[in-house]
């Protein structure tokens, strides 16, 4: 998070790294650019040579700025990662303004994996164009991972940077002032402050005195009064902390949390606890969530002090050090994480989400409009399953704690917590799967075991108004293995074929109900995610259609098998190396819709093919769920980090009949530098936009006749995607790929 006074501008970024702008008083959030994610750990903004605001960022192992308040971006120069090894990234930022000159010198810490001695380090980066270039100024001893390297901007100083290390093995600590373009001196070394250890560094700069505060191995309180020469054990936290923050006016307020948010009035002696997490969901408005991964002071241009606090549930204000709160980020700041959507005929939309629970609401119907949900229950909530012909809704806690709401539109569920010793997925969300016919309020839950112990069953769910009730197959699929199950599937056109996946990738069918299994022979398909598992889509319009879909990255991401899971074959023609979380289909299953971590996707059965669906509209994030409403014509797409987006079926012509219709041909194709759009007939207001793989849009234009030349000579080798959309809104995606 960063505050420019000079107009009152909040700046916060997501976890999945969308920037978002408001105001710290009122809020008034809005995103700033949702088709790029950041790191959301680098966020500075300054002025640039020009006096005008420049906000700093790092996309992916690079810094970035933009001089039009977020909405466009350019590629700074210098930052460099000579080993693709060891977790490089882009650390944490300053940044010192001479207030004479109006000049700006800002410092980057990088974690880089060094090839001499070959091992991580923190290497320093300095930059007196506002961001533009970058240069390698200092390298820090080995030791670059576990948070051991921490800055600290004296409050009201400008003429240097203290940078804390906390050394990886010997037995010094060490305290370095970063000044000018390429100054680094050592300012003391000290063997009373733990080393190899994570570390949080904060003070007060108070006319010739310097209080020095830091946190080691996440609770132990320390603190300096001599500038580092000497740091004394003051007190213990009472749990562990991720943050840190001095107030810059009293030396004796201090600031941490992680879970909670602790504060302490006495120089670090004692901490008192600002709320307890569980007492949040009685007043959000004033009331900390849990989780805190920022508390930070800034300075009003009135000269008031106030924080942010930025945690799980939003960011929050106080202007009292944080004797009191005030949540600015329950309206628009549009953050939630979403691991499961489901939707029922009648208009409802239900979700279970990260830190945000079970929510639910109504009238979801083709629109435009941002809805606003209702919270339920509270925590982690998904694998979300609609039963009793839509009527019941079953929701998965963790570990296999399941609620089922008899009637879906109540707040009271019954609950149900699965056995055994192995879950798999490290337990956390199991894989379900309706039982069909829909009729029936049961459900299938993966991978526990009924009498305790170990073992990976499937276990079947069977839920009346007033209590559920277990029991489980006969089959153990963690047999031969120590893998549990991955994925169930079923189909309502054979109520009698279950498909299961494993956590080693390998695949089980059954025909009759459970009974007996057969495995895939010679086959391995994507592996899950650790903690959700991977998906199964078991066609409900043709027979021993099933398809697989999970990590993409070093293997194919969907693979089809047209003989209920004897053989399989990829299915990836346009699809990016990605992870796909959630398969789900139109009515008439011509089309395919994948919720994957590079976005949202198509197949169309007509062309074999997969299409980006983003519309240089739904946002750069994670897709984790997807569900289709075949009474709306609506793909249902769930994000980790940016909320639902709807992808609404306009029209039902297909891809090939608007092939067929436009008569489109793209040559060269691998091409150059510039390749051209052909259309067999004449074109009157079909729109081009050309697109990277993250769905930025990068070149747009209008045909007017039959040809439309795109010029690429100054564009990175690699796949790109043009949208084609003709006048009556109908559109087509084509992949390009530059040589």
């Amino acid at each position: 998070v960063d505050y420019d006074k000079t107009d009152n501008s909040l700046y916060t970024l997501g976890t999945k790294g969308i920037l978002y702008k408001g105001l710290p008083d009122s809020a008034g959030w809005q995103t700033t650019n949702d088709r790029i994610a950041f790191k959301n750990n680098i966020l500075k903004v300054i002025k640039n040579g020009a006096g005008n605001k420049r906000i700093i960022t790092a996309l992916g192992l690079n810094m970035m700025y933009s001089d039009d308040d977020g909405v466009t971006y350019t590629a700074a120069s210098g930052i460099s990662y000579p080993i693709a090894w060891g977790g490089n990234n882009p650390y944490e930022i300053e940044s010192l303004t001479d207030t004479t000159t109006n000049s700006t010198t800002l410092y980057l810490s990088t974690i880089a994996w060094d090839p001499s001695p070959w091992a991580a380090r923190y290497w320093l980066y300095s930059s007196t164009d506002y961001g533009v270039s970058w240069q390698q100024i200092y390298t820090f001893p080995t030791g670059g991972s576990n948070k051991r390297l921490r800055f600290w901007k004296p409050n009201g100083q400008e003429n240097f940077v203290y940078a804390l290390f906390n050394q990886s093995a010997g037995s010094t600590s060490t305290l370095y002032s970063i000044s000018g373009a390429n100054t680094v001196g050592i300012v003391d070394t000290t063997t009373t402050l733990p080393v190899n250890t994570n570390l949080l560094f904060s003070g007060n700069f108070q006319g010739l005195s310097t209080t020095l505060y830091a946190i080691t191995n996440g609770t132990d309180v320390y603190k300096s009064t001599d500038i580092g020469i000497t740091w004394v054990n003051i007190s213990t936290l009472p749990a562990s902390a991720s943050t840190l923050a001095v107030c810059p006016t009293n030396a004796n307020k201090l600031f941490a949390g992680y879970v909670e948010a602790y504060r302490s009035l006495d120089g670090g002696l004692s901490w008192t606890i600002v709320n307890t997490w569980a007492s949040y969901y009685s007043n959000p408005a004033t009331l900390l969530h849990a989780d805190m991964s920022t508390i930070k002071y800034f300075k009003r241009s009135n000269g008031s002090y106030f924080i942010i606090i930025n945690c799980d549930g939003g960011s929050y204000r106080s202007d009292d050090d944080l004797q009191t709160v005030t949540n600015i980020g329950l309206h628009n700041l549009n953050v939630g994480e979403y691991y499961s959507v489901v939707a029922d005929p009648a208009g409802y939309m239900f979700i279970g989400s990260q830190d945000q629970g079970y929510q639910r609401v109504s009238n979801v119907t083709a629109s435009t409009n941002v809805l606003d949900f209702t919270q339920v229950w509270s925590g982690d909530y998904g694998k979300l399953q609609l039963t009793r012909n839509n009527q019941s809704l079953w929701a998965e806690y963790p570990g296999g704690a399941m609620d089922c709401y008899y009637n879906s539109t109540t707040n009271s569920a019954n609950s149900w917590n699965l056995p055994g010793t192995t879950l798999p997925t490290s337990g956390w969300m199991l894989a379900t799967a309706r039982i069909y016919p829909l009729f029936k309020n049961k459900i299938y839950l993966a991978g526990g075991n009924l009498s305790g112990g170990s073992g990976s069953y499937l276990v079947k769910l069977s839920a009346t108004s007033s209590v559920i009730t277990a029991t489980q197959s006969t089959y153990d699929f963690m047999d031969t293995t120590s893998s549990g199950i991955s994925a169930i599937g079923t189909t309502p056109i054979d109520t009698n074929r279950i498909y299961v996946a494993r956590e080693d990738g390998t695949f089980f069918h059954s025909s009759n109900n459970g009974t007996s299994w057969n495995q895939t022979l010679s086959f391995t398909g994507p592996a899950p995610h650790y903690l959700f598992g991977n998906c199964i889509f078991a066609s409900h319009k043709t027979p021993d259609l099933v398809l697989l879909g999970g990590s993409g990255y070093s293997n194919p991401g969907v693979y089809k098998s047209i003989d209920g899971g004897v053989t399989f074959a990829p299915m990836i023609n346009g699809l990016p190396s990605t992870f796909v979380y959630e398969l789900a289909a139109n009515g008439s299953e011509s089309f395919i819709y994948a919720a994957t971590e590079a976005g949202p996707y198509v197949f169309s059965f007509a062309d074999t093919t997969w299409y980006p669906i983003n519309g240089g509209i739904a946002p750069a994030q994670e897709y984790w769920t997807v569900d289709y409403d075949t009474v709306n014509n609506i793909a249902h797409f769930g994000t980790m980090g940016r909320g639902v987006w709807d992808f609404s079926i306009c029209s039902t012509i297909s891809i090939t009949e608007l092939n067929q219709k436009n008569g489109i041909n793209i040559y060269p194709n691998p091409f150059a530098s510039t390749t051209t759009i052909v259309f067999n007939e004449m074109q009157k207001n079909t729109t081009i936009q050309l697109m990277d793989v993250l769905g930025n849009i990068i070149q747009q234009g209008t045909v007017t006749g039959r040809q439309f030349t795109l010029d690429m000579y100054d564009r990175a080798s690699g796949i790109y995607f043009v949208k084609i959309e003709d006048e009556n809104k109908n559109s087509i995606n084509k992949k390009i790929i530059k040589k």
